[in-house]
């Protein structure tokens, strides 16, 4: 499970990308196939959209989605909401290419993260090599998830 950042530096870096670089050639090195990854919604965005004080970052999160893309591992890119301090709430979805919710909760989506990486590559549908987009829906999980 790889949830790299720069905290609240939002300055131009390469930390996350290089960073995963790094991850991804031990892993392949160690014969590691399956990784989930936590990126940005805003790599769903029309850039001239990302609030000005996202790009640089989004731009390395951009780096970091090609990196996973280009690697020989079995991925999962989760690209959440914003990740708030609130409570679990436990009623989220999974999704490929869905609209993403407003906001989620740090527990719900490290739960999201660690299940993931040993769910059935079927529950993904473009298989093991997946963007996935995380959604909070009232009480529906996905029939993965249970």
């Amino acid at each position: 499970m790889v949830a790299l950042g720069t905290r609240n530096d939002l300055s131009p870096t390469t930390v996350m990308s290089e960073g995963l670089k790094n991850i991804v050639a031990a892993m392949e090195k160690h014969g590691v196939k399956r990784i989930s990854c936590i990126m940005s919604s805003f790599l769903f965005w029309e850039r001239s959209k990302v609030p000005t004080q996202y790009k640089a970052v989004t731009e390395d999160h951009e780096r970091m989605y090609e990196v996973i893309k280009a690697s020989r591992t079995e991925w999962i890119a989760a690209f959440p909401p914003h990740i708030s301090d609130e409570p679990a709430r436990g009623d989220y979805i999974l999704r490929n290419n869905a609209p993403v919710g407003r906001v989620i909760a740090k527990q719900d989506l490290a739960e999201i993260m660690v299940k993931v990486l040993t769910m059935d590559a079927s529950c993904f549908g473009n298989g093991p090599r997946s963007p996935l987009n995380i959604k909070l829906s009232p009480k529906i999980m996905d029939e993965c998830m249970r």
